[in-house]
């Protein structure tokens, strides 16, 4: 019978040294690098400009109110049916722009959305003429880089809904919640 030593040929005891001194020295650098970075904060939109429209641009020149978000039209808009524009404003690092995917999530609107981000479209869930049933699906969309600068960005919704009369349900009213704005990544979860 081979003793064990033998396998293992000769200088295995100062490779398997090595091995464990090395394996000493990164595992700090490896709690580091696994450590939870703590994100930074989304930016939560809880204000908007509105006004009640059913243009295809936030009416300039018009007399809009502010908004606290979540909106329930039952109180800001009581009885209105049709479109209600909301306009907001976020503020972006310079250095965040070019290097992240951003995204804008509203969890709750009743019914069919519509975003232009720095007066370019970017999205609409729905025909303005039809009113989707959309008001239990939350809205996740991708911010196009390209339409993206440094500083402020210009967000206008158009939200399509009917008022608490005719559906019944505050759930189905129209309304829409706070809106947040991220890395896409820290949005998605």
């Amino acid at each position: 019978m081979l003793a064990a030593s033998s396998l293992r040929g000769p200088g295995w005891l100062a490779s398997a040294l090595r091995r464990f001194c090395l394996a000493l020295c990164l595992t700090p650098w490896a709690m580091v690098l696994a450590a939870d970075v703590p994100s930074r904060e989304p930016i939560v939109i809880d204000r908007a400009l509105s006004i009640a429209d059913d243009g295809t641009r936030f009416p300039i020149g018009a007399t809009a109110k502010t908004v606290p978000l979540p909106d329930h039209w039952d109180k800001s808009y009581p009885g209105h049916d049709g479109a209600v524009w909301y306009r907001a404003s976020s503020s972006l690092s310079a250095q965040a722009v070019p290097d992240e995917l951003f995204g804008l999530y509203v969890e709750r609107v009743c019914s069919n959305l519509q975003v232009h981000l720095n007066g370019y479209l970017i999205f609409g869930g729905g025909r303005s003429s039809e009113v989707a049933r959309n008001c239990a699906r939350p809205q996740l969309l991708t911010l196009p880089q390209a339409l993206l600068r440094p500083g402020d960005n210009l967000v206008d919704l158009r939200v399509q809904g009917y008022s608490l009369a005719h559906v019944g349900s505050i759930q189905a009213a129209g309304g829409i919640s706070k809106i947040e704005v991220d890395a896409i990544t820290e949005v998605q979860q």
